[in-house]
């Protein structure tokens, strides 16, 4: 927990600087990539409309208790907004059974090579997979807009055949 206050990310447990090379995947794919999958982020946030919408594609949290009745706790996320933005996300904070803690919070725009380079490219790949196999709803909703689609095509032609 220290180094990570410290900004030492490279601890036993830690993300890694930059992750292991294991296959080119040019910047501009990457960029694509979640250009694509970025339109589909206000139908998995179901929070309120006046939030902006996103997915959590990483998450990694520790908690250290300090004594009985306090416990200090990092968080760590990478963020897809519905823009397309990726950004990193640091929340610090304090909790205390009896009075008062504190809660800092963090963010970074990152690119996608850096955000590549950070988390490696399998951890953001299965994180948007991840989110996206959770649109179960995306199905039934091409399947009833197709069947709309179909009826609204029977009624132009019933109309178009009128005299």
């Amino acid at each position: 927990m220290a180094a990570l206050l410290k900004g030492d990310r490279n601890g036993p447990d830690r993300i890694p600087r930059e992750a292991p090379r294991s296959r080119p995947f040019p910047a501009a794919l990457k960029a694509r990539v979640l250009e694509k999958v970025a339109p589909f982020v206000s139908l998995l946030d179901d929070s309120e409309p006046y939030y902006r919408k996103s997915i959590t594609i990483f998450s990694r949290s520790e908690s250290v208790p300090l004594d009985e009745d306090r416990s200090f706790s990092s968080d760590l996320r990478l963020i897809l907004y519905e823009d397309g933005r990726l950004t990193r996300a640091l929340r610090f904070h304090e909790t205390c059974t009896r009075g008062f803690g504190w809660e800092q919070e963090e963010e970074e725009e990152l690119d996608c090579a850096l955000a590549v380079s950070l988390y490696g490219l399998d951890a953001i790949a299965s994180g948007l997979a991840g989110a996206l196999n959770r649109l179960p709803s995306i199905k039934i909703m091409h399947r009833d807009l197709e069947e709309r689609l179909l009826a609204i095509l029977k009624i132009l032609e019933a109309l178009q055949s009128l005299p």
